[in-house]
């Protein structure tokens, strides 16, 4: 089975490239916006499993919007190339498709009691050691923009995914001759600074015949190929040019961030760091003794380096640090002691049955409610948006009615209003100049045959009408 999952990887590593090549140089793999259906346009086949266009499109959206957001000006192709995001994005669907697939052969599923469990027991979920009820489980998903189902779904596959690990894991050894083969191979290596080539006598040795240059020519011609090279005519409107005509007023907003307070709450923040002895039944009274001589001395400024000298738990490298959300899946009472603590308190030893622990509550805040003004940046975002994709489809609707009986964007040149821009021969995937840097458009060009008019082509900054005017011959 082993095997199998590595020739799936194999298998698939091609189709990764062609996406890579597919964003960024030009091969078309979906009209998703071409008035085609996206669910039926497939990108990619894992066995019998398919991966949708519309799936991997909705996906790759997403990551360039948030990194737009928090990047602006800096999020452009040449970051997108050095980030690989198109190919990691498919190589994540590709391999939980593998994972899947395999599973399904063993016939490997996650229950509803299994994913009820998963969930009671969540960290973010917990409060006082209990689970925090379906209402503020609910709520608190919508505070990060989350719904139930694909949270859901996506834990279904992660306990899936843990019983495959355990199953390939289960009967895994590896004989001590290979450890030491791979050891003695990895270390018998030389270490070369330069090796010096006669120029002269390699050059002879090396040299090829007119008659091989021709034969290497004639069986690889493909390698030798220029790139197929288009023409076509664009309007696009972007959201930006018609923010002036957005009529959203101070009232909207602050209607909205009424009517939606349960989405900007901040959650309560508690982080905790620990202290831990481990004992034994014969040494339980001597490592009590001793922790209460450590606490004697401990204090919030010297707690992180005295956890690192003297515990032997978990995180004691980081000085017992357990963060916001670790700490839930301590003792239930632990838990009660965190939650009487004080922020910059440090409670007594607290016996868990398998050691004594030290809690130092480092951070505690309430939940509390997001005041308006730090939320209205979001607020204002999501709103804009809505609104400003509205104007511009309403925009666009008009002006494609005009041309679609003339199937010729150049009927529109008259409309001072907007400007058809002429791409010029440009290949597959290449930016347009003053229209958009990432592709989308060109690449649009290459999924048309003959006059073809697509409407609507969204893209990242709008959306526009695409006309295919003129193929260039090989």
């Amino acid at each position: 089975m082993l095997r199998t999952m590595r020739d799936d990887f194999k298998k698939y590593s091609w189709t990764l490239w062609l996406v890579i090549i597919a964003f960024l140089l030009g091969f078309s793999f979906t009209d998703i916006f071409s008035g085609g259906n996206a669910n039926e346009t497939v990108l990619v086949q894992v066995g019998k499993k398919e991966i949708n266009v519309e799936t991997y499109q909705k996906q790759l959206f997403q990551v360039f919007d948030n990194y737009k957001n928090r990047m602006k000006e800096n999020f452009n192709k040449d970051l997108i190339i050095q980030m690989r995001i198109p190919e990691q994005i498919l190589q994540t669907l590709i391999n939980s498709e593998i994972i899947q697939s395999e599973a399904d052969k063993m016939h490997l599923r996650a229950t509803n009691s299994e994913l009820k469990n998963m969930i009671v027991n969540f960290p973010a979920f917990q409060k006082d050691g209990k689970f925090v009820g379906i209402n503020e489980y609910k709520r608190y998903l919508a505070i990060y923009r989350t719904n139930a189902k694909d949270f859901e779904s996506d834990l279904k596959k992660d306990i899936i995914n843990d019983k495959l690990k355990e199953v390939i894991t289960a009967s895994m050894i590896m004989d001590n001759s290979i450890l030491k083969k791979l050891y003695k191979k990895d270390k018998d290596s030389a270490d070369v600074d330069y090796v010096k080539l006669d120029q002269d006598q390699n050059g002879k040795k090396f040299s090829a015949s007119d008659q091989e240059l021709q034969t290497y020519f004639e069986n690889n011609k493909d390698s030798f190929m220029t790139p197929e090279k288009r023409n076509g005519k664009i309007v696009a409107l972007k959201y930006e040019d018609f923010r002036k005509d957005l009529k959203i007023t101070e009232k909207d907003y602050y209607d909205y961030f009424r009517e939606k307070k349960e989405e900007f709450l901040v959650p309560e923040k508690t982080k905790i760091s620990r202290l831990f002895l481990e004992y034994t039944e014969s040494d339980r009274d001597d490592i009590l003794k001793k922790i209460e001589e450590i606490k004697t001395g401990l204090n919030s400024e010297n707690f992180e380096t005295i956890t690192k000298l003297n515990s032997t738990g978990p995180k004691k490298e980081t000085g017992g640090d357990w963060g916001y959300t670790e700490w839930k899946s301590f003792t239930s009472q632990e838990q009660s002691i965190i939650k009487s603590l004080t922020q910059g308190e440090i409670s007594d030893p607290v016996d868990t049955f398998k050691g004594f622990s030290i809690l130092f509550a480092k951070e505690k805040s309430l939940e509390t409610q997001e005041p308006y003004e730090t939320a209205k940046p979001k607020i204002k975002n999501i709103l804009d948006k809505a609104a400003l994709k509205k104007l511009v489809t309403a925009k666009l609707d008009k002006l494609y009615r005009k041309i679609k009986g003339t199937k010729d964007l150049s009927a529109l040149n008259n409309d001072n209003s907007v400007k058809v821009v002429e791409t010029g021969f440009i290949t597959n995937g290449a930016a347009i100049k003053e229209v958009e840097q990432f592709g989308y458009l060109s690449r649009q060009l290459f999924n048309m045959s003959g006059n073809d008019i697509n409407y609507p082509v969204e893209f990242m900054d709008g959306i526009a009408i695409v006309q295919l005017t003129y193929i260039c011959p090989i």
